[in-house]
């Protein structure tokens, strides 16, 4: 079964794919951006667009392009850079993952707790 290519009605939006490329992730990242209210979108029957202003201004924000007022070529990134904000995402990432396992471990110890004090 042939899938038709998400296509934007207009230059003013993206599709999730469009909007993927723009920003080097992949279209469940993007999803996820949309999800967790990162990104905004709107749907057009199952598919999600977005508005172009809207994903170069999250790209801004993360570091992908650089505004618009330096020279075009300055405008994207060096491997380095690149590399450079990844890290800082990652590291923010393990953080915030090691928290959520500390404090998962401290309820897991709770309910084990409550557990033994209710068979006594």
């Amino acid at each position: 079964m042939e899938t038709k290519p998400e296509a934007p009605i207009d230059k003013s939006e993206m599709s999730s794919t469009e909007a993927a490329e723009f920003l080097h992730v992949t279209r469940r990242s993007v999803a996820r951006f949309a999800t967790e209210g990162k990104l905004a979108s709107h749907r057009k029957g199952n598919k999600l667009f977005f508005k172009r202003s809207d994903v170069e201004d999250f790209a801004l924000k993360r570091g992908i392009i650089q505004p618009l007022e330096t020279e075009p070529q300055s405008r994207i990134l060096t491997v380095a850079q690149l590399i450079s904000t990844v890290k800082e995402e990652v590291d923010a990432l393990k953080e915030e993952i090691n928290d959520k396992q500390q404090l998962l471990a401290e309820k897991e110890k709770f309910l084990s707790d409550l557990q033994c004090a209710e068979r006594r």
